[in-house]
């Protein structure tokens, strides 16, 4: 037997439990933050990012949209990257792809692992 899931009520259901948890952290005073980073104009990624901030927006975390040119360069792209893992009020970057070819997706992803 095929179990159907109902996609839009399964995300609804998850927006609100991370509600809950984002409205305890600001009765606490942290006020979480997701940066999000675009490198070059692909439309899809462009959707994509808006929808992370709108899903943001419903949850109560702020966002921080930095939208990159084509031409960066991987140590441009590093700096920004450690620049923003230091900034404590910035809780979770999130890079979306995919990225220019001429950069390192692998590099860049595991940046934070390192």
């Amino acid at each position: 037997m095929v179990k159907v899931i109902d996609g839009k009520l399964l995300a609804a259901e998850v927006l609100e439990y991370v509600k809950l948890r984002v409205d305890k952290l600001k009765s606490k005073n942290i006020i979480p933050c997701l940066c999000l980073i675009r490198i070059g104009n692909d439309p899809a990624s462009e959707i994509y990012v808006k929808g992370k901030i709108n899903d943001c927006q419903k949850v109560g975390i702020r966002s921080e949209y930095i939208h990159l040119q084509n031409n960066i360069t991987q140590e441009e792209l590093l700096f920004i990257l450690k620049e923003k893992n230091q900034d404590k009020l910035v809780h979770g970057i999130l890079v979306q792809l995919p990225i220019p070819k001429h950069l390192d997706s692998q590099k860049i992803c595991q940046y934070f692992t390192d």
